[in-house]
C-alpha cells in the first residue's frame, strides 16, 4: 500500500498515545523519538506528537518539540498560526487545524501564553458565520479549544458583558456557568443603528473569566456589475 505521510503517522501516535495515556510502554516512546527526527514531520504533525509525547509521561521530548514549534510560528496580522502556506487538499496541511492542535500542545507544555493567545485570535478570524470551513476543522477547532479553557479554569466565567453602538447600549447580561454551554450570543447590527461613515461598536466585560468575541461585516454595493 501507500506509504504514510509522517503526519499520518503522528496523528495514530496520539490517539493509541491517549489510549494509553499515563501507561507508558516502550514501543510507543520509540515510535515518538524517531518521528522528531523526521524533516517531513510539519506543524500538524508536531503538534500531535507533542501531546502523545505527553501522554507517555515524555514532558522533556514534548518541551523540545513545542521549543521547536514555538520558533516555525507565522505572523499574520494581529495573530500567530501554523501549517503549511501552500494551497492542498490534504487534510493534514490544513492551517485551521494545525494551529488549534499547536495551540493546544504549547498550553500543554507551557501554559497559557502570549503565543497560544496570538493564535487563538487568529483562529477565530478563521470562522465562516457559525462555524469553519468544514466539519473536521471545525471539530478540531472545538475539542483544543475545550481543553484549553477547561485547563485554564474558564468553564466558570462569572462577567457582566455590555455592548453599545455609538453611545446607545445594545445588550447587557450577566455570564455564568450556566451560559458555557449555550448557544452564542450574535447580534445584528441594522441601519437604524448605524451611520454613514465612522461607527464606535465597544463591548465592555467587567468580571472574571474569558470573553471571546467576533465581528462580521456584510455590505451591499451599487453600480454596475463586475
Amino acid at each position: 500500500g501507500a506509504k504514510l505521510h509522517a503526519t499520518e503517522e503522528a496523528y495514530m501516535l496520539r490517539a493509541l498515545a491517549r489510549s494509553e495515556r499515563n501507561k507508558p510502554m516502550k514501543l510507543l516512546a520509540d515510535h515518538i523519538r524517531a518521528l522528531m527526527t523526521r524533516d517531513s514531520l510539519n506543524d500538524y504533525g508536531r503538534g500531535l506528537l507533542a501531546q502523545a509525547a505527553l501522554d507517555q509521561g515524555m514532558r522533556s521530548e514534548a518541551t523540545t518539540i513545542v521549543a521547536g514549534l514555538e520558533r516555525r510560528a507565522t505572523t499574520e496580522g494581529d495573530g500567530t498560526r501554523w501549517g503549511s502556506s501552500v494551497e492542498s487538499w490534504h487534510w493534514y496541511d490544513d492551517q485551521v487545524e494545525a494551529t488549534a492542535t499547536v495551540a493546544r500542545a504549547i498550553h500543554d507544555v507551557r501554559g497559557e501564553t502570549d503565543l497560544v493567545r496570538s493564535a487563538i485570535r487568529w483562529i477565530l478570524t478563521r470562522k465562516k458565520g457559525t462555524s469553519w470551513t468544514n466539519t473536521r476543522q471545525t471539530a478540531t477547532v472545538v475539542f483544543s479549544m475545550v481543553d484549553l479553557l477547561k485547563s485554564a479554569g474558564e468553564l466558570a466565567p462569572n462577567y457582566t458583558v455590555t455592548v453599545s453602538a455609538n453611545g446607545a447600549a445594545i445588550l447587557s447580561r450577566k455570564i455564568t456557568s450556566d451560559d458555557v454551554f449555550k448557544p452564542e450570543i450574535r447580534l445584528e447590527f441594522t441601519g437604524a443603528q448605524l451611520r454613514p461613515g465612522t461607527n464606535t461598536i465597544v463591548v465592555d466585560k467587567r468580571g472574571g473569566g474569558r470573553l471571546i468575541s467576533t465581528a462580521r461585516i456584510v455590505y451591499h454595493a451599487t453600480g454596475a456589475q463586475l
